[in-house]
Order: structure tokens, then C-alpha cells, then sequence
């Protein structure tokens, strides 16, 4: 179980980005700032009986690098995404998804 997300700086996660220079968002930032999303995830697997290795948890990192960020990682992991990695897997993550339906007023 991870616990200590602070402690993760030095991980980075995300990707650099022409609009995150642009626009002056911390991008590339530490997976103690942007990595809540996937350090759920690497619980949740760990409290369902998986014990992943530290290879396990660099390819999903880089899983969600490639298939997931928002905003180039600098606001994290998009929930969809996680929702859709679990869901891949094999797991019901049916009750942890709520669409949502935005109307312009």
C-alpha cells in the first residue's frame, strides 16, 4: 500500500507539451503532485490480492503517460482512464462510474 505520495517527487509523470510551455503549467511534475489517480490504482490492485512488482508499476505509469494524462499530466490521470484500465483487466468498476451529462444553459 502506498501512503506516502509525497515521498514519489522525484518520479515524474506526465509529458512535456508545447501547450503546457505556452500556457505555463507545471508539466512533467512529480507523481507526488499528479500521480493520486495511478497511486489508487496501484492500491486498489494490491487490496484485490496483485503484488506488483516495481517493473508492474514503471508500465503502468508509462501506461497511463501514453493512454490517460489530461492535460499533458499536468492535472493527473483522467478518471475514464482508470476507470477503462480497470475495466481491461477484468475487474467490475461498474459502480465507480457515473456519466455525466452537461447541458449549455
Amino acid at each position: 500500500m502506498i501512503e506516502n505520495q509525497g515521498a514519489w517527487a522525484d518520479i515524474l509523470y506526465g509529458k512535456d507539451s508545447d501547450y503546457a510551455i505556452v500556457n505555463n503549467w507545471a508539466y512533467r511534475s512529480g507523481m507526488n503532485n499528479s500521480g493520486c489517480g495511478v497511486i489508487a490504482v496501484i492500491n486498489a490492485l494490491n487490496s484485490l490480492g496483485g503484488n506488483l512488482s516495481g517493473e508492474e508499476v514503471a508500465q503502468m505509469i508509462r501506461d497511463f503517460e501514453t493512454n490517460g494524462i489530461t492535460m499533458d499530466g499536468a492535472i493527473g490521470t483522467s478518471p475514464m482512464a482508470i476507470y477503462d484500465y480497470m475495466r481491461d483487466r477484468g475487474y467490475d468498476a461498474s459502480g465507480n462510474h457515473v456519466p455525466v451529462t452537461v447541458n449549455k444553459l
